[in-house]
């Protein structure tokens, strides 16, 4: 998964015999790069976990880079066998490794509903990333599943204006009148930054 700054850790497999390439687990780099530790199952970090220069440190690790698009034209001319994580690009036919991310939002979205929820809110990046159209895809359909297609609200956020962004879209959804009750982050960036605003705010 590539980093922000472009200067960290990338994990990749080689098959070799006589030199073997020691993979980096992701959890053990990101506690490198952040200074926390315990990325796992949760997040157990030492410290207090409200700290606005840990959760900094933490954002700007997480967050992607703006435009993984612009890496397609390369992966065709590769001779050499290629797979890819955690994502994957419809239009490159190649070996990949990904969650279910469609059945993993529904799962997370039907859950919420059967806790009781009906007017669930989705903050998710703006971006045609395969992987972030397809959480998506799982939460309207968990929606539309229960009936809920009328309680369908998400907001956009941009890759480089995260903070802001998932600020003032935590405000327009929660706002008097708003009527939202959950909301489900796509991904952990985004939850992390939503949730240290929720809590600063009292929300």
């Amino acid at each position: 998964h590539p980093l922000a700054s472009g200067s960290g850790p990338r994990w990749s497999w080689r098959s070799s015999r006589r030199h073997p390439r020691r993979v980096t687990p992701p959890s053990q780099g990101l506690g490198e790069r952040t200074g926390l530790s315990g990325f796992g199952d949760g997040w157990t970090g030492s410290g207090n976990p409200t700290n606005p220069r840990k959760i900094q440190r933490i954002l700007s690790t997480l967050r992607p880079l703006p435009d993984p698009s612009a890496l397609l034209p390369g992966l065709g001319r590769l001779r050499s066998a290629v797979v890819l994580v955690d994502r994957y690009f419809p239009d490159i036919i190649t070996n990949y490794v990904v969650l279910n991310n469609r059945g993993a939002s529904f799962e997370a979205v039907s859950h919420l509903i059967e806790k009781g929820f009906r007017q669930i809110g989705m903050i998710a990046y703006r971006s045609t990333m395969i992987h972030i159209q397809e959480r998506i895809r799982g939460y309207e359909e968990a929606m539309r599943a229960n009936g809920l297609e009328k309680n369908i609200r998400i907001k956009y956020v941009r890759y480089d204006n995260v903070n802001v962004d998932t600020e003032k879209a935590i405000r327009e959804m929660t706002a008097r009148g708003a009527k939202i009750d959950a909301l489900f982050f796509a991904n952990n960036t985004l939850s992390i930054a939503g949730l240290y605003y929720i809590n600063k705010n009292n929300i």
